[in-house]
């Protein structure tokens, strides 16, 4: 039997976030905790790994957002739910935040790393639409980008002493992967240096197509149906990232099979930080071009 360590990115509040005290009891976001620690233990601050070091009444730690070096990596858990005390609607996108102790953490975590890669993980956008979804297009906004929801600039009057949107303070210190969730299929999307890779779900048992990516707001970027997950291998000159598909047995076909790889990029160090080069090729498996959403046609192919 092999074994190999997992740690969790948190997902929709269910209780889980700082509105579920105000929406529903008032020690609710606690109960939560308490029993997600008992079952499923995250990563708490040590010698090892950097996170949320305070003691909140009734659940102690919360191991919800942490940080690690390995090798040449460094990576970047993040909680946009706890400190969103009230829910966000259409009008009010301001109330996606990290927290303040979050936010500085953040900052700092990234400022005295040495790291060569950054991968920072996200369940969503600190914004996006009134449900949290989107990528690039909603990537200006808010929290994460600084604008109001009509372009205006709305950073210092929301975030006043707060020292940058979040994709600034991202690019700012070359990261180098920014992965999230919450819409459920692939999708790779380049803005400002930085890769936006929605991670795909790999139990959905429907791969025809993923009809939500123009109701979540996704017309840019490289866009793949689910099942599947992701490999990223880093390499002491850069890192491969490749998605990797799910299929049952009954599911597949001459052409399709379980672990095919569906897509992969390439990004050097420092990506296009450091040059002109501002947007990395992702090379398909011919077999999934007739899968491909958008842009079709692609830029490309290759046999893998």
């Amino acid at each position: 039997m092999s074994f190999f360590a997992t740690v969790s990115c948190f997902g929709q509040p269910r209780g889980r976030g700082g509105m579920a005290v105000e929406q529903y009891f008032s020690k609710c976001s606690s109960f939560d905790a308490v029993d997600r620690k008992k079952y499923f233990k995250n990563p708490a601050p040590d010698n090892f790994y950097s996170g949320d070091d305070a003691n909140y009444t009734f659940m102690g730690k919360r191991e919800s957002y942490y940080s690690w070096t390995w090798g040449d990596a460094l990576f970047v858990v993040l909680d946009p739910y706890f400190f969103t005390s009230i829910k966000p609607d259409t009008l009010n996108g301001w109330r996606w935040t990290l927290g303040k102790d979050q936010y500085d953490w953040l900052r700092n975590t990234l400022e005295t790393s040495d790291a060569r890669f950054k991968f920072v993980f996200c369940h969503q956008l600190v914004g996006g639409d009134p449900l949290g979804r989107g990528g690039i297009e909603y990537a200006d906004k808010y929290e994460w980008g600084g604008k109001n929801l009509d372009g205006t600039t709305g950073w210092s009057s929301n975030r006043p002493g707060w020292y940058k949107p979040i994709k600034e303070l991202l690019a700012e210190n070359k990261v180098t992967i920014f992965f999230h969730g919450h819409d459920h299929f692939f999708a790779k999307q380049d803005k400002d240096c930085l890769i936006y890779q929605l991670v795909p779900q790999p139990s959905l048992p429907n791969f025809n197509g993923p009809n939500q990516a123009a109701e979540y707001g996704y017309f840019q970027g490289k866009i793949l149906p689910n099942s599947g997950h992701l490999r990223v291998t880093v390499g002491p000159l850069g890192v491969l990232t490749e998605y990797i598909k799910v299929y049952l047995p009954s599911q597949e076909t001459g052409a399709r099979h379980n672990k095919d790889i569906a897509a992969s990029y390439y990004i050097p160090e420092n990506y296009c930080y450091d040059t002109l080069f501002t947007n990395t090729p992702v090379l398909w498996n011919a077999d999934y071009g007739r899968e491909l959403i958008y842009p079709n046609p692609s830029c490309g192919e290759i046999k893998i």
